[in-house]
């Protein structure tokens, strides 16, 4: 992915805040070189860091740090083919090539929304999981539950007796165990974590083939056949040894003979059904011992030595030979649901916020009942939608709408005809000149019922909403920077596509010298264009017609821009206070001195200030960037 300079210079500045100046320096030369191997991030780092200041650990280390939150993300690359004296054939090894990811590396902006979101939907609980989750990037169940369990008796005990927990006991701390795989399981399946599949080191089919004929070019002696084969495809895989030995860092994978390929399943439902396989295969192991005295246990011991039927996600013919020939690793290959590997959930996060945004917008828009109506509609469509981006949600008819409780309750009572004044929302959504509503099919009348039509399907135009809210946001910032005149010219131009200056002056009704000179302050900063349409071959000025328009791509990839580097502004700055005035804040509990407390009073209020402000750019950089 490319990365543009405020991208760069914001994704620096994150990493550094957060890791270290030796994860800086190593996501500072990928994003350089555009992806880089450990070798050649070792010889970055030495040459730009001081080698008396660094060594191979503290490198290791901050890459290690870095995979572990996901934000970097590595392919095989072929290395050149190696021949063995001995045996006299050719070897060929994969290295990692590691990327930054930019988009994971942004998200960290988004923490303190994501943890509010969990928090909303599942509790303390929730937030607690969410945060521990965001802070170790990866976990596993097993290894974390009892620090979260830990954590929420404090909560609890701190809002019962508004104190410090100064002892648990051992029943509150097994409820609260209970209680955190309850909602660990339930953030699973709501998509808040997702699983964190085991990597494969594989090489694509093309690149061994290319690494075949490298293979094949020095030897043109004949013995191809007991060199290579004629149909060899090199599938290297990287263990956690061979890792370990040539770079020092252990990538986990999972050995198998053969490839199988990957499920359409969704990993909630696999995960159902894989607990409900383990379940049957307890019971039968129970029902083991009662063979040797029942005679009817007998012929169902007989009829359980059938063939299993095939996994789930795998076809017919390939669940068979796997059956054949893993039927003894296939207790080693399982893996226990605890000791899963765990993430944060962005996809799902991103969707729960662009659908709060789009309520909002219906509420400020209209009125507290269409928001609601748009948070049924959005509800309804969670279950159906795929990407975190979908343009439109799932089609919900009008009477479908009306069963919804929340509507039902948000209508008023002193009406009595509430389906005819509903539909008369729909009807000003539609019309309402955002979008944010579409009629996509007519109504259907049902002679089984007595209640007449279904109103029509109707469904939230999702990038509608969002195209409104970015234009809206374009409007002010070039009315801050530019004035009234200057939006309205902007919006004028939008409208029209094109207009000449002439046309513009009369329509914005500004003088002809002020639209001018207005006209070239946009075009200085790049927001707006000139296009010359000549009327004669030989362009002449006087038989040329000089029109203006607006590119609303680059308006957009500009305002993120800026407002990207404004978050990086006021990170650093933030950080350069917090830097300056440690000492205070270290020794906050301990202030006497009145003093004391007013500067601190008003060092709080600043980062507090500067808090807010990161939070409102990243609520618009949300809608340029992820909506």
């Amino acid at each position: 992915m490319y990365a543009s300079r405020s991208d760069r210079e914001l994704v620096l500045n994150i990493i550094d805040s957060d890791f270290g100046q030796i994860a800086k320096v190593i996501a500072q030369g990928i994003i350089r070189s555009d992806g880089l191997q450990l070798p050649g991030i070792i010889e970055y780092v030495q040459r730009t860091v001081k080698p008396a200041e660094t060594n191979m650990s503290e490198i290791k280390c901050g890459l290690l740090k870095l995979l572990q939150h996901n934000l970097l993300t590595f392919k095989p690359v072929a290395s050149l083919p190696k021949k063995r004296k001995v045996e006299r054939t050719t070897e060929t090894t994969s290295n990692a090539c590691y990327y930054i990811d930019i988009s994971e590396v942004l998200y960290r902006i988004h923490f303190p929304r994501f943890i509010n979101q969990a928090k909303k939907k599942f509790g303390d609980a929730g937030e607690i999981i969410m945060e521990e989750i965001l802070v170790n990037g990866r976990i596993r169940m097993d290894e974390s539950v009892e620090v979260m369990a830990y954590r929420l008796a404090e909560c609890r005990q701190k809002k019962e007796s508004n104190e410090d927990a100064s002892s648990i006991p051992e029943r509150e701390l097994r409820d609260c165990r209970e209680a955190v795989n309850f909602k660990f399981v339930e953030m699973a399946k709501n998509r808040y974590i997702s699983r964190v599949h085991p990597v494969k080191m594989v090489l694509n089919q093309q690149e061994s083939k290319s690494i075949d004929s490298l293979a094949e070019k020095p030897s043109n002696r004949g013995n191809h056949a007991k060199q290579v084969g004629s149909n060899n495809m090199i599938r290297p895989e990287i263990s956690t040894e061979s890792l370990g030995d040539e770079h020092g860092i252990a990538v986990r994978v999972k050995k198998e003979k053969k490839v199988s390929r990957g499920s359409n399943l969704p990993v909630e439902l696999m995960m159902l059904l894989e607990s409900q396989e383990m379940s049957m295969n307890e019971a039968a192991e129970e029902a083991e011992y009662d063979v040797a005295s029942n005679p009817f246990a007998k012929k169902r011991s007989r009829l359980s030595k059938r063939a299993r039927l095939p996994k789930h996600g795998t076809k017919p013919h390939e669940a068979h030979t796997e059956s054949d020939t893993n039927g003894l690793q296939s207790t080693n290959t399982e893996m226990d649901e605890k000791s899963l590997v765990w993430r944060c959930g962005t996809d799902q996060l991103l969707r729960e916020l662009r659908h709060d945004a789009f309520v909002r917008f219906a509420m400020e828009n209209v009125n507290h009942v269409a928001g609601v109506i748009v948070s049924a509609m959005l509800s309804y469509s969670m279950s159906h939608e795929r990407e975190s981006n979908e343009p439109t949600s799932f089609p919900m008819t009008a009477r479908e709408i009306y069963k919804v409780d929340e509507v039902k309750q948000a209508l008023p009572k002193e009406i009595k005809d509430t389906w005819r004044l509903l539909l008369n929302y729909l009807a000003v959504m539609v019309r309402d000149k955002s979008g944010m509503l579409t009629r996509v099919a007519a109504e259907k009348a049902d002679a089984t019922t007595t209640q007449g039509g279904d109103g029509g399907q109707y469904v939230v135009h999702m990038k509608n909403i969002t195209d409104y809210l970015k234009q809206a946001t374009m409007h002010a910032y070039i009315q801050d920077k530019f004035g009234v005149q200057s939006a309205r010219i902007v919006r004028l131009i939008l409208e029209k596509r094109q207009l000449e200056q002439k046309s513009i002056g009369e329509l914005a009704l500004l003088p002809l010298n002020e639209a001018r000179r207005r006209l070239y302050d946009l075009y200085r900063d790049k927001l707006i264009h000139l296009q010359e349409i000549p009327k004669r071959s030989d362009h002449n000025p006087v038989h040329t017609m000089y029109t203006w328009s607006v590119n609303t791509f680059h308006i957009e990839r500009v305002i993120r821009e800026r407002v990207q580097d404004s978050i990086c502004k006021l990170r650093s700055r933030r950080d350069f206070i917090a830097k300056e005035n440690k000492e205070l804040i270290a020794r906050s509990s301990q202030l006497v001195e009145e003093n004391d407390l007013e500067k601190f009073d008003k060092l709080s209020q600043g980062l507090d200030r500067l808090d807010r402000s990161i939070l409102q750019l990243d609520e618009n950089l949300m809608l340029y960037r992820d909506f």
